[in-house]
């Protein structure tokens, strides 16, 4: 008997950070942070969160309330 198979979907999702004119390439997005593949130091400041899927850019205006430290790859924000 063979079984049924399901066709998943195939998505291409990248992430970058906007601050101040710079770009962040970002590796991981979470619920209220995030993990940057570079990161540099920022001081607290508004960014842009660009997420795109499959080619379709989504942008969320977000805080930094603890701005980036280029000792760690972990943002938070709001």
């Amino acid at each position: 008997m063979d079984s049924p198979t399901t066709k998943i979907p195939q998505l291409n999702i990248a992430g970058k950070l906007l601050v101040n004119g710079e770009r962040f390439q970002v590796g991981q997005i979470c619920r209220d942070s995030l993990v940057l593949q570079a990161p540099r130091d920022v001081a607290p400041c508004n960014a842009e969160l660009v997420v795109t899927v499959n080619g379709k850019d989504n942008v969320y205006p977000i805080f930094l309330p603890h701005g980036i430290s280029s000792q760690s790859e972990a943002v938070t924000f709001f």
